[in-house]
């Protein structure tokens, strides 16, 4: 449904659910500028039964690029050793990193792209993948990995991806090699919802 404007995903009872407040000014994290107008947008969650309010952060976004997965679980695992390790510019690693409660707390709230890496073992590029949008919900280390669990509220081809990798500060040789043949965990500052708007693809609309 739709209302002053902003769409609004709504999935029957909002107990059990996740209210997103899609802000869609970049400013402080948690802390939505007064003039900004907010919006609740509904996604399922599961094994909750409270309502839990979030407002979207678009100043940065999480990449995870992971072999092997199909993303229909809601959880990963990424080795502590690649997580907001490579790919990431060094204030954003300083800033994130080592992981506090506080700091996955932020990071939840930022959008998340989630992928398969995108090469065979002989080097060739995989053609027709998906690549999911959504959001970050628990972090957990175990070992020595952090076990990522998420929610996905859109789906887009990876084609749409690989037309604007530098917007999206992915980084990549002219094959689409490099970044996205690496499974790894980034965080990229960057507005991902926005940059998606400007390509053509909307995930959600937040005017």
């Amino acid at each position: 449904m739709s209302k002053n404007g902003v769409d609004v995903a709504n999935f029957g009872d909002v107990a059990g659910q996740t209210i997103i407040n899609i802000q869609s000014m970049s400013g402080n994290i948690g802390v939505p500028a007064a003039e900004t107008h907010v919006a609740p947008m509904y996604l399922p969650t599961r094994n909750n039964s409270t309502v839990k309010p979030i407002i979207l952060c678009p100043e940065f976004y999480n990449l995870f690029v992971v072999l092997g997965e199909d993303f229909s679980k809601g959880r990963l695992r990424i080795d502590v050793s690649r997580a907001i390790t490579e790919y990431t510019e060094p204030e954003i690693k300083e800033r994130f990193t080592p992981l506090d409660a506080g700091k996955i707390d932020q990071i939840a709230r930022f959008p998340s792209l989630f992928l398969n890496e995108c090469a065979h073992s002989n080097g060739t590029f995989v053609p027709n993948q998906t690549v999911y949008v959504g959001l970050v919900t628990k972090i957990r280390k175990q070992g020595n990995d952090y076990v990522v669990d998420y929610q996905k509220f859109a789906e887009i081809p990876l084609d749409a991806i690989m037309q604007i990798l530098r917007d999206l500060d992915i980084r990549a040789d002219f094959r689409g090699y490099g970044e996205l043949t690496r499974t790894h965990w980034a965080v990229k500052g960057v507005d991902l919802i926005n940059e998606l708007r400007l390509a053509g693809v909307v995930v959600f609309n937040a005017n």
